[in-house]
């Protein structure tokens, strides 16, 4: 399998969701672009809910890519990952978090369909590498966590007046709290790199970025 090289790193995006009468599709707001980012499934809006959430995202961007690839018999194949994401700079001297091209899959749809993602993902895999970004499959372990929830329910109020009094109070409380809120792990940020087992492109288990705020899954088991 090889990648086409005459399709290194350009930007295609695909932003036509199709009916799907399997799964749920919508749109659900997008911060970052003050428009809509479309979703065709539940579990890749709760996805989308979660970056466009997290203040250290600076831009994500559903179905931007068409990779086009060869497959072990010399066919042309395309795939197109879910999500491209962004970050922002760290302000610290820690290295910057590379962007990310994203697949959202439920772990069943991994296991009795593995063989016919498997060359996909390593193809994404490749070139995401050569456009200096990173390739992570993401399930419902590293979204649907306690802090999904807490998402969901901190979402309205983002736009909500602050009083000011109260902002003082209420950070002076939670200052003097010995452990934080449950579902919520201290630090901060997205899911960073996902560690990959021998057979699956960086699948499952969420690794080093600040915090791993989607918490730790154990590594696929995919052969």
């Amino acid at each position: 399998m090889r990648l086409d090289d005459t399709e290194d790193c350009v930007l295609m995006p695909v932003r036509t969701i199709p009916k799907n009468y399997r799964n749920l599709t919508g749109l659900v707001p997008n911060t970052r672009t003050s428009g809509m980012t479309a979703f065709e499934s539940t579990l890749e809006r709760d996805f989308l809910l979660l970056l466009d959430f997290d203040p250290d995202v600076e831009f994500f961007e559903e179905q931007p890519v068409k990779i086009i690839y060869h497959d072990a018999h010399g066919q042309r194949r395309t795939y197109t990952p879910d999500v491209l994401v962004r970050y922002r700079p760290h302000r610290s001297q820690t290295p910057q978090t590379k962007p990310a091209l994203y697949e959202v899959k439920y772990c069943d749809d991994l296991r009795q369909h593995w063989a016919e993602y498997r060359p996909k993902f390593r193809a994404a895999q490749g070139y995401a590498r050569q456009c200096g970004w990173r390739f992570r499959v993401v399930t419902e372990r590293h979204i649907r966590t306690p802090y999904l929830a807490n998402v969901k329910f901190l979402r309205p109020y983002r736009t909500i007046p602050v009083n000011d009094l109260h902002r003082t109070r209420l950070l002076d409380m939670l200052a003097h709290l010995e452990a934080p809120t449950q579902g919520t792990p201290a630090g901060g940020g997205l899911p960073g790199p996902l560690a990959a087992s021998a057979d699956t492109p960086d699948v499952m288990a969420v690794g080093g970025h600040p915090g791993g705020r989607y918490g730790a899954g154990p590594t696929a088991d995919h052969a």
